[in-house]
């Protein structure tokens, strides 16, 4: 026997009813804790592997590694830039600070270091720039000459059979540092790269010529003779410099005198001819200075050391002599004139 009929039915589907609300809301609270739950999950997973990514670059050695001062805040320690000028600088500035009060009145002195000046004497006092005009023409003579230019001396004359007939021509070519082998002994400073004359003397012997029937001539046509530049003190003339000439020996020094002679052709003519009857040379003439004609053919010849090692030992002993012919020099291959105004033409332009 069926009890209840159709009511219930409709009890039965209100509880029915009533447990599908209860467990759509409890469906979804369980689908969102599922959700994130498991968003939480993977960002933990993410974070822990960018995490231990950071470490593992964080933990490799740098090459730049930049480490906080252990110092005070005050410390000098903190302005690195300042204390590298004063232990750079300062011992510098504190030495001058005593150098410079033993300058004469005439002296003036600028010193400055990376932009800064650190010290200064009159600065703009206008003085003579003395040896320092030697860098100048240093400069000029590798730019216009070039490091490998060399200076020649040639002996020219006719010869025939054993002898030189007529006058046997020494032809100076600026060399500065035309020596004979035993001068260099003698200097104070002595000449770094000599050109040894007696070369020459070596070369004739070698063409088996025994006589010379004429003069042994100088000829320094190359320069003008200018003897002396015209604002050198009678202290230096002769002594630290001149008399100047485009056929210089020793430094136109003789050997055996004590005088330096007014004219270094004559005297480098008058030392050939030494040298030659030395060698057991016979030579009919005596000692002359001349002009050679062009036409006249060259027995031998002998090169400077290239002009790089000239400038070293301009420079090194300041040598006035060779800082004058070079002048010249210069002068005659830029302007065809061996002079000194030439040369410091040359110097001045731009």
């Amino acid at each position: 026997m069926i009890q209840g009929g159709s009511g219930d039915i409709s009890q039965s589907m209100k509880r029915a009813n009533n447990k599908v609300r209860l467990g759509s809301v409890r469906v979804v609270a369980t689908l969102l804790s599922t959700v994130l739950l498991f968003g939480a999950i993977l960002f933990g997973v993410a974070y822990k592997l960018v995490d231990d990514l950071a470490t593992s670059v964080s933990s490799k050695p740098s090459s730049a590694q930049v480490v906080a001062p252990n110092a005070s805040l005050l410390n000098a320690r903190r302005l690195p830039a300042i204390l590298s000028t004063e232990v750079r600088i300062g011992g510098l500035i504190r030495t001058l600070s005593d150098t410079v009060q033993k300058f004469p009145e005439q002296s003036c002195l600028v010193v400055s270091v990376e932009g800064q000046r650190v010290a200064a004497i009159r600065p703009n006092l206008p003085v003579i720039p003395a040896s320092n005009m030697k860098l100048l023409t240093a400069l000029t003579a590798l730019e216009v000459l070039g490091p490998e230019f060399v200076f020649t001396t040639k002996i020219v004359g006719l010869s025939a059979a054993n002898q030189v007939v007529g006058d046997l021509w020494l032809v100076g070519g600026g060399d500065p540092l035309l020596s004979t082998l035993s001068y260099p002994a003698t200097e104070s400073y002595p000449t770094l790269y000599p050109t040894d004359i007696g070369l020459l003397v070596d070369a004739i012997v070698a063409a088996g010529i025994t006589e010379i029937t004429g003069n042994i001539v100088g000829d320094e046509s190359r320069y003008d003779a200018e003897r002396f530049a015209p604002t050198l003190g009678l202290g230096v003339r002769t002594t630290e410099v001149g008399p100047l000439g485009a056929l210089m020996l020793n430094d136109g020094v003789v050997l055996d005198s004590p005088i330096k002679p007014d004219q270094p052709a004559l005297s480098a003519a008058q030392e050939f001819l030494r040298l030659l009857s030395e060698r057991g040379i016979v030579v009919r003439g005596t000692a002359i200075t001349g002009v050679a004609s062009a036409d006249l053919p060259v027995i031998a010849s002998i090169n400077s050391a290239p002009l790089n090692d000239v400038i070293t030992e301009m420079l090194t002993n300041s040598d006035n002599n060779t800082a004058e012919l070079v002048l010249k020099e210069i002068g005659l291959s830029r302007m065809s004139a061996g002079t000194r105004m030439a040369g410091a033409q040359v110097i001045q332009a731009p």
